[in-house]
Parts: C-alpha cells; structure tokens; sequence
C-alpha cells in the first residue's frame, strides 16, 4: 500500500497523468475482484485471492515505474 501512495506521488510530481491512472485502474479492479470474491468463498479460500490482489498490485506498480523511467530515459 505504501508504495503505491509513492508512486502516485511521483507520478503527480512528474506530471505523469497516464502512468497514475494506470495504478489506479489496476489497483481498483484488482481490489474489487478481492474484495468481492470474500463475500462468495469460505475464509479457507480467501488467502490465495489475497495473495492474488497484492500480486496484481506488485505488477502494476511495476509496470509504472518501467513506464516512467523509460519516458525520462
């Protein structure tokens, strides 16, 4: 969570519109499909969607940051 509220800050702070709508986009789906699919499983069931979410998460902070540095590149 913590690097993504980082990443947003450097994406405002360099302008960079496309790249924080793009972690926004990503981040919301991925925590509604979450968020979402508790309500329908067992808790036995929630830690793999979980670890699904952060993982999703990873990889779009990821991409960003590639995303960013390229343009500056």
């Amino acid at each position: 969570m913590t690097k993504v509220l980082v990443m947003e800050i450097f994406a405002v702070i360099s302008g960079d519109l496309k790249a924080l709508i793009w972690i926004a986009v990503i981040f919301g789906a991925t925590a509604l499909a979450a968020i979402a699919g508790m309500f329908f499983v067992h808790a036995d069931d929630a830690a793999p969607m979980l670890r699904a979410f952060f993982f999703n998460l990873r990889v779009a902070v990821a991409v960003a940051v590639r995303r960013v540095v390229r343009r500056r590149g």
